[in-house]
């Protein structure tokens, strides 16, 4: 149990920051045109 939390820490950190955000803005945060837009934003241009 340990190893998984060690593993898993980041994602399960990422994924509350994400249901706090999801809260606090109405669900603006998980609509499809935000998720867009920030895949974009962090896209690399090769």
């Amino acid at each position: 149990m340990r190893r998984n939390v060690r593993d898993y820490g980041m994602l399960l950190c990422l994924i509350a920051i994400m249901v706090f955000f999801q809260v606090m803005t109405d669900g603006t945060l998980m609509q499809p045109l935000n998720l867009t837009n920030l895949v974009l934003q962090n896209s690399y241009i090769v």
